[in-house]
């Protein structure tokens, strides 16, 4: 699980504490489903089977009137890694505001990882 943080640069420690919010990010690294037909079956992490690792990531923009409104929460993201390491299919499964949702997905979707392995073959 991966965390995008919203922060105010306004200097006041209630400030930032009050318009704090995170974005967490689940990568489905629990489960690893091969891209081919002939090989539908679902693989577990461990042994010759890798998680996918966040290699290059974009913070989110903190919207100003989640910002202003003191907006603060996660927001839950699933999404499918291809063999480059690219996100695909960006959904958010339980938002938190319109203005965040959308922000995280834009953030997400430039983020590299090195994809999950089976066998070292991506």
């Amino acid at each position: 699980m991966h965390s995008l943080q919203f922060s105010n640069s306004h200097p006041s420690r209630k400030h930032r504490f009050a318009t704090a919010s995170a974005i967490s990010v689940m990568a489905l690294g629990c489960l690893l489903i091969p891209a081919t037909a002939d090989q539908q079956k679902v693989y577990k992490i461990g042994g010759d089977v890798t998680a996918p690792k966040v290699i290059q990531k974009l913070e989110p923009q903190y919207s100003e009137k989640p910002k202003h409104d003191k907006i603060q929460g996660k927001v839950l993201v699933s999404l499918v890694i291809d063999a480059n390491g690219k996100p695909e299919n960006i959904q958010v499964t339980c938002g938190l505001n319109p203005d965040l949702d959308k922000n995280a997905i834009e953030a997400i979707s430039h983020w590299q990882f090195q994809p999950a392995t089976k066998a070292a073959t991506p």
